[in-house]
């Protein structure tokens, strides 16, 4: 019988898991040992997996359904940036929250969306920056909802960890982005595959502490704001779940030929 297994996170090696008792390490070891394929969702995991003993390890990223419609543009509406999804304090981009303090001091017209669950200290960081009046918080709406304010704005928020913590992990929500087909803002650790998608796909750009050229990036964006991305349409087909699951039909179909 074909045993696979498949793993979101590296249970042993993530930030949520602070205690690695003996029984779940070694619990982990036999399982990977033990499957004949292993499912990762990043290259770092995948990486990992391999290392822990794992025979066969493939990436299988997450995905969305179908590229977006293209929405309409609205001429002459204030520049709208949005973050989707819950946002909790240590994925708060305070060098986003910087900039766009710097950029309201030069008169720089803007407004924050938010549809999610956004934590306090969040809260107090925009208030501290003066921030706060321009921003909208929409609380969780349905999926159909955040589409439609997503399909509205001019510039996504992307955040992950700033610490070895985001070294491994892609955010779900970058693949609805994707689908949007609307530009990216995305801050947090460096040299990920976040990162990495973003510049291939060209959607968007990734930030660590560069504050300067995080920067110049919004103010091109914002005076800009129709301004047309060079979208590899290829690279970015790569993440429909058409492509995935066939990416994994096929590995299962090699997996259950008979062995000579």
């Amino acid at each position: 019988m074909l045993e696979i297994l498949g793993l979101k996170y590296p249970i042993t090696s993530i930030f949520l898991f602070q205690k690695k008792p003996l029984k779940s390490l070694l619990l982990e070891k036999k399982v990977l040992e033990n499957s004949d394929l292993v499912l990762a969702t990043t290259k770092i995991d995948q990486k990992r997996f391999e290392k822990k003993g794992a025979k066969k390890v493939i990436e299988i990223t997450n995905a969305f359904k179908e590229i977006w419609p293209k929405a309409e543009k609205k001429p002459n509406q204030t520049f709208t940036l949005l973050y989707a999804g819950g946002l909790e304090s240590d994925r708060n981009p305070s060098i986003l929250w910087e900039v766009l303090k710097d950029l309201s001091l030069e008169k720089i017209d803007f407004r924050i969306e938010f549809c999610g669950n956004i934590s306090n200290e969040v809260i107090l960081e925009l208030k501290d920056k003066n921030l706060f009046t321009k921003c909208q918080f929409f609380g969780y709406l349905s999926l159909e909802k955040t589409q439609e304010k997503m399909s509205g704005a001019d510039l996504l928020i992307l955040t992950n960890f700033f610490d070895i913590a985001g070294e491994g992990i892609i955010p779900g929500k970058l693949f609805e982005y994707l689908a949007s087909g609307k530009p990216i803002v995305s801050v947090g650790y460096p040299n990920t595959e976040v990162e990495e998608i973003l510049a291939k796909v060209g959607l968007g750009k990734h930030f660590y502490q560069q504050k300067k050229e995080l920067k110049t990036y919004l103010l091109q964006r914002i005076q800009n704001p129709n301004l047309d991305l060079k979208v590899n349409e290829s690279e970015l087909l790569k993440y429909r779940r058409k492509e995935i699951s066939w990416a994994l039909k096929h590995e299962l179909i090699q997996l259950l030929q008979p062995k000579d």
